[in-house]
């Protein structure tokens, strides 16, 4: 995938999160001209609303910084492959463009959305609050008699509500990764099961099930966020499972290094989607969760750092906005260290060390 993105202009913005992933391989010329490409981008489009004939809009309308045209049903996975590029290469002049981001996001979301954002801790910071009534919309979404999410499809010349594997799981990691309700937790974990049943003997899940039976095609999408649920629920109670789910996944990458499938929005969302799975799954924190001040410091003091870090993010979210930014900030030092590590790059080993003195001084200060 990295020899792919050879130059600035990017077909599908998706190629963003490929350069994000293997940031070090990334030759700092093409940084320079993609950050080129954007401002010049920006600049046509303030000059021609500048020029706009309609000036009675445009006293009523703000300027927009997102300066990109998205395909139908791509704005949200646009925005955040955008918003990862210029947080991972730190492209300060871009900042109101990361704003007028966060700002598209203050609003209610789907389960879809929740799972596309989750990978941006930093993101999740600024609009914590329309996570948590977004979850609470999903709850309302589902059937009390039902034990998953469906959906309705066109059937023998009707619609009909059928079981969806692929809402189910969109819905129960929105649920597992943010929520802090037991209520909705129960729900949650009971639809794991009703999930889990639903694995294939090969290790894939497909993303609807009609008189249950099986009859949709394998998928590699939905697979992937059953995978994320299933780590999210009890990595240890279902880790047979997730074996064979990743050992199917990885058996479906195609010659040219992609992962690719007609129900995903594109073969590079799926690959990227994909990677960061395998990059960061070691690592993918529940958001929050009950967790006491005292139980850090004690995962602290035993050496366990990344599990440190999963409480601690858990513990702030919702009670310490500014202490759950700092931690953030060591959770993606973490996964940097992580990374550089998987792909056999070189790496420091006092990292660790740092990791660990920041994150005692920002739980010791908490009241």
């Amino acid at each position: 995938p990295i020899s792919s993105c050879n130059n600035a202009n990017f077909d599908i913005d998706q190629a963003y999160e490929i350069l994000c992933l293997f940031k070090d391989l990334i030759p700092q010329e093409l940084i320079l001209e993609i950050t080129d490409d954007w401002e010049r981008q920006l600049k046509e489009k303030h000059l021609k609303w500048l020029e706009s004939e309609q000036l009675e809009i445009r006293r009523i309308l703000k300027f927009s910084y997102k300066f990109w045209t998205s395909r139908d049903f791509m704005d949200s996975i646009d925005d955040v492959s955008r918003y990862r590029f210029i947080e991972t290469f730190g492209l300060t002049s871009f900042e109101n463009t990361s704003r007028a981001i966060e700002s598209g996001f203050r609003q209610e979301m789907n389960g879809f959305e929740l799972w596309i954002i989750s990978k941006v801790p930093s993101l999740c910071t600024k609009i914590r609050s329309y996570i948590e009534t977004s979850i609470d919309s999903i709850i309302d979404t589902k059937h009390d008699d039902k034990q998953y999410w469906g959906a309705y499809l066109y059937q023998k010349e009707k619609n009909e509500y059928i079981p969806s594997i692929h809402e189910s799981a969109l819905n129960t990691f929105a649920i597992l990764k943010f929520s802090n309700d037991v209520k909705q937790i129960e729900i949650a974990k009971s639809c794991v099961e009703w999930i889990w049943l639903y694995q294939n003997n090969k290790g894939y899940w497909i993303s609807y099930v009609s008189n249950g039976e099986l009859e949709n095609e394998p998928s590699v999408l939905t697979t992937l966020i059953v995978l994320q649920v299933l780590n999210l629920a009890d990595k240890e109670k279902y880790k047979v499972s997730i074996k064979k789910g990743e050992d199917w996944i990885l058996n479906q990458q195609e010659s040219d290094g992609f992962w690719d499938e007609k129900t995903s929005p594109n073969f590079v969302f799926l690959s990227t989607s994909i990677l960061d799975y395998f990059f960061y799954k070691d690592f993918a924190p529940k958001i929050n969760s009950k967790v006491s001040k005292d139980q850090i410091i004690n995962l602290i003091s035993e050496g366990e750092i990344e599990k440190a870090l999963e409480a601690s993010l858990a513990l702030t979210f919702t009670k310490y906005p500014t202490e759950y930014k700092d931690i953030v900030l060591l959770s993606s030092q973490f996964h940097e260290f992580n990374r550089r590590k998987h792909l056999g790059l070189l790496w420091d080993s006092t990292e660790f060390a740092k990791i660990n003195n920041g994150l005692i001084e920002i739980i010791s200060k908490l009241k």
